[in-house]
């Protein structure tokens, strides 16, 4: 019932404003035939809506208009807040929960076309990578006040695709990759290069980390998968590399334990790797 009360304050948030008290227990009436409200009617002494509820909640929790493009959305780990990049640059933070804007960063007012986010583990830390006309900023901002904390400089007019990533359960390091360079690690407070992962690789078109696991798994262009332990951040050794047949990799996700990895190929096939 307490989810039903929820989902009433959540549907009909704009006329309780306006209403008094008595209304609140009143409306809980107009829950779907599939909550408890329902059958404790009599017990509420609240009114029996006898046909025309709902048969169930309706999906759409909230509709938030942000007068401007959405081009990357993030949710936080907690899972009460999201953050949001639009087609101007700006990056705000959301309520998941009202709905509500809670901070943004000074837009530059300039036309965006691609927008990526990533958030640090304990929530404090967003990493921004926006793509304007001839160049990607990459951005690390205050999840809290909206500041810009560090920027890593401008990669050039030639970085059209760029894959940013904190590293897992980590605030001060992130992965950094290309569609024309091999992948990098850097200290975002001190904008120190702390491990470049050349060796054969070519640009990198996606990366994913193992979430617990010091594991990240590469696809470059040529379609060849990679799995990479950065455990020891200076060196980082290619654990092991995968010819992928006539079928080049396209996308990559690295499991929980570090131990798997699954990739899509540019056929139809998907394909588990064993990387233990």
């Amino acid at each position: 019932m307490i989810h039903d009360a929820y989902r009433v304050l959540l549907q009909f948030q704009s006329p309780l404003r306006l209403c008094a008290g008595h209304v609140y227990t009143t409306i809980l009436s107009f829950s779907p035939v599939c909550g408890l409200t329902e059958h404790y009617a009599s017990q509420l002494h609240v009114p029996y809506v006898v046909r025309g509820q709902p048969a169930r909640w309706d999906a759409k929790l909230i509709t938030t208009d942000t007068q401007r493009t959405v081009l990357a959305l993030k949710f936080f780990p907690e899972g009460k807040r999201i953050a949001m990049g639009d087609d101007r640059g700006r990056i705000s933070v959301w309520s998941s929960v009202t709905g509500a804007e809670i901070t943004s960063t000074d837009a530059p007012e300039t036309h965006v076309s691609t927008c990526s986010l990533d958030i640090s583990t304990d929530g404090t830390r967003i990493a921004s990578s926006i793509r304007f006309e001839d160049a990607v900023q990459l951005d690390i901002w205050d999840a809290i006040t909206g500041s810009r904390i560090f920027r890593l400089g401008d990669l050039g007019t030639f970085q059209r695709d760029t894959f940013i990533a904190f590293l897992p359960n980590e605030s001060k390091r992130m992965a950094i990759t290309t569609t024309e360079l091999p992948m990098q690690i850097w200290d975002i407070e001190s904008g120190t290069l702390l491990a470049h992962f050349g060796g054969d690789a070519s640009g990198v078109i996606h990366a994913a980390f193992s979430p617990t696991e010091m594991v990240v798994a590469s696809v470059d262009n040529s379609g060849v998968l990679r799995t990479w332990d950065i455990g020891p951040i200076h060196s980082g050794s290619n654990s092991n590399a995968s010819e992928t047949d006539s079928h080049p990799c396209r996308s990559v996700s690295a499991s929980r334990s570090g131990r798997n990895v699954v990739s899509a190929c540019s056929g139809t096939r998907v394909v588990l790797w064993n990387i233990a």
